[in-house]
């Protein structure tokens, strides 16, 4: 499991490297395959890929949201 601090998240020049590090961790711990974008969403606000979101409803709908948006520029 993650070993690393949260607060290296924090660091401007660190997180993008530690948040893919920590996502390519979810999909290979679960045997994520890819387009299993929900199920990674869910793990990134839970820590598993079938948790329920922790505080806001709507997370995991606007991370996919965003996502969509993304591709398609």
């Amino acid at each position: 499991r993650w070993s690393e601090p949260c607060s290296l998240l924090l660091d401007k020049n660190l997180h993008l490297s530690y948040t893919t590090r920590l996502l390519n961790e979810f999909q290979r711990d679960y045997k994520l395959k890819a387009g299993e974008c929900e199920k990674l969403a869910r793990c990134w606000n839970t820590g598993v890929p079938e948790g329920r979101p922790t505080h806001d409803l709507a997370y995991i709908p606007n991370i996919l949201a965003r996502m969509e948006a993304w591709s398609a520029t």
